[in-house]
């Protein structure tokens, strides 16, 4: 069983025992949310699966979305993230 808990800028994610912490971190305003990955014939059907989403109201245009993935179920991100731009990397 797959069971998602999101509570503001964190989604816990939840599976035969493992679990994965995502933190939203960037755009500001951004949050998670769940939704149905059903497929229209002649594609797999995906039955079941979901998927998780990051919403945001903007500008439209080029944005960069940053998530921070940690195992286990942490409530908060580690104290020193350095979030830099690709274009940096």
């Amino acid at each position: 069983m797959f069971l998602v808990l999101l509570v503001a800028g964190l989604a816990v994610l939840r599976q035969d025992g493992k679990e994965l912490s995502a933190f939203l971190l960037a755009p500001s305003g951004a949050a998670f949310g769940v939704e149905g990955a059903q497929r229209e014939p002649p594609e797999r059907q995906n039955t079941g699966v979901r998927r998780l989403m990051v919403r945001f109201d903007g500008a439209p245009g080029p944005c960069a979305v940053t998530i921070l993935l940690t195992s286990g179920s942490e409530s908060e991100p580690p104290a020193a993230v350095e979030v830099r731009s690709l274009s940096d990397w």
